[in-house]
């Protein structure tokens, strides 16, 4: 729930990169290291991985690793792939590793990990790689408007006892070629319970679970990951951990690294984590808050004296973009029909089409820290962990170049729950439910043609097909299920 103060400037001083160090371990045979991890996260938000030993560390950096192109296109719920991806069971990518950073696992000091790249082949990004179109955006913000960003995230996430029967696997049907899940009583598994039943902020929470939170934060400083801040949430078992702010990409490796380390550490302490955002029908749910600010020539242009909220011009339009395409553009940041489930109002989650000064009702949420120079930034409540964070944050650098390219102009803001309104008073002021489920979201993207064009220019058509098969996929599959089957599929697969 906290804000991020987003400093002047387009690096983050003081990170480190442990990469150079493991990285002559791992290829010249010193030191712990054993294998290597090639860690990449697919369309529907699953982080996945293959492992190589060390001594083929020096040809998988030249060559990379076979992986088949379907793998960009299969769904949370199972690996099946989704049909209406474009892509098939023919074709292959090249995972390639970034030696620029490779981290030992603190945990698991054998082991090094890499965020991996999708090339067509070595050296060739793929039309399906999530880094490349993350990349392909920030030159477009770049070249096009000599814009750079600041990103931090807020990972929330739910610590859940693994003593039930969460371990019996799901009922599998055999369908003509593919494996189809039943939804049906068969296929239900018990939801683990949390750790505690405590409320938000609550010391005993920290206290119950302080041996874990603690090894969690030791890793992610050994990881090179700086932490703000951590504090119990308002679900049972829910925790959240706010990471310092930092240039996009590294941003976004950052928040894959925090949930693998969050995931395993929790495993090694007999308990479960899950960043599904919505656990318990009548509990809070997790989210995964972006906070940007747009910089330009080391200028914050969300903090510029003299002008209507801080706002200069060019942010006006790109906060204008971004709040205009947000119906479609959460088919990017919303990965999961549980997803919606989180977007309710008077929840903090932004369910109105509304931007607003510090008001925790708005989706879009101009923030930052009293009297801290450059600290101000927008925060972006439509983002959870089911979403690819590279792809999610390209499609949303995306949506707001558009609104500098076309002129948009902010509304006014709202700086009141748009839920406590009467219906006649949100249509006076223009106020508009975003997407209530997946299917509505789907619909706004395509009725958003602009969008649509201006994603599959900077992200690739390949890849904005693929999320929208996927998307298509996962809302086909639980069009009949009820909010606890759907848990039930998924919970332990985020």
């Amino acid at each position: 729930m906290q804000g991020h103060g987003l400093a002047n400037g387009h690096c983050c001083s003081g990170r480190c990169n442990p990469g150079g160090s493991v990285l002559h371990q791992a290829v010249n045979g010193e030191g712990e290291v054993k294998f290597v991890r090639l860690l990449w996260v697919d369309t529907s938000g699953i982080r996945r991985c293959r492992v190589v030993p060390r001594c083929k560390w020096e040809e998988v950096c030249k060559s990379g690793l076979g992986l088949a192109t379907a793998a960009m296109a299969l769904q949370a719920w199972a690996d099946v792939l989704a049909p209406l991806s474009g892509l098939t069971v023919t074709g292959e990518l090249r995972l390639m590793p970034q030696s620029h950073d490779i981290r030992q696992l603190p945990w698991h000091p054998a082991h090094a990990i890499s965020c991996g790249e999708l090339h067509e082949s070595p050296g060739k990004p793929s039309s399906l790689c999530p880094r490349a179109a993350l990349q392909r955006a920030l030159d477009a913000a770049l070249d096009q408007h000599g814009l750079e960003f600041q990103v931090g995230f807020e990972t929330e996430f739910f610590l859940l006892r693994r003593d039930l029967q969460a371990s019996q696997p799901p009922s599998l049907t055999l369908d003509g070629p593919d494996v189809v899940m039943q939804v049906g009583q068969k296929a239900r598994r018990a939801v683990p319970e949390p750790v505690d039943m405590l409320s938000y902020c609550s010391s005993r929470a920290l206290d119950a679970c302080s041996q874990v939170l603690d090894d969690i934060m030791d890793a992610l400083e050994q990881l090179g990951i700086p932490v703000v801040q951590f504090h119990a949430e308002s679900a049972p078992g829910q925790f959240e951990i706010v990471a310092s702010h930092g240039d996009p990409f590294m941003a976004a490796s950052d928040l894959v690294m925090t949930r693998e380390t969050i995931a395993c550490i929790a495993q090694r302490h007999g308990l479960l984590a899950s960043f599904l955002p919505k656990l318990f029908k009548d509990g809070c749910a997790s989210g995964c808050h972006c906070h940007i600010s747009i910089i330009k020539d080391g200028e914050n242009l969300m903090n510029t004296r003299g002008s209507e909220h801080g706002l200069s011009d060019t942010a006006a339009a790109f906060l204008a973009g971004l709040l205009h395409h947000l119906p479609g553009l959460m088919c990017f940041t919303l990965g999961s029909v549980n997803s919606f489930e989180r977007i309710k109002p008077s929840s903090w989650s932004g369910s109105f089409q509304v931007w607003g000064v510090q008001n925790k009702e708005a989706t879009l949420r101009l923030c930052g820290h009293p009297g801290v120079s450059g600290s101000a930034n927008v925060e972006l409540k439509a983002l959870d962990a089911t979403a690819n964070p590279y792809v999610a944050l390209a499609a949303i650098i995306t949506a707001g170049l558009q609104g500098i390219t076309s002129g948009a102009r902010l509304p006014p803001p709202v700086n009141v729950d748009p839920a406590l309104l009467s219906r006649q008073e949100r249509q006076d002021q223009g106020i508009t439910a975003l997407p209530a489920n997946m299917g509505e979201a789907l619909a706004a993207l395509k009725a958003d043609t602009a969008l649509v064009a201006a994603l599959e220019e900077v992200l690739g058509a390949d890849l904005v097909k693929a999320v929208r098969g996927v998307r298509a996929g996962e809302n086909d599959h639980f069009s009949k299920a009820s909010f606890e089957e759907v848990v039930a599929e998924v919970y332990d697969r985020y």
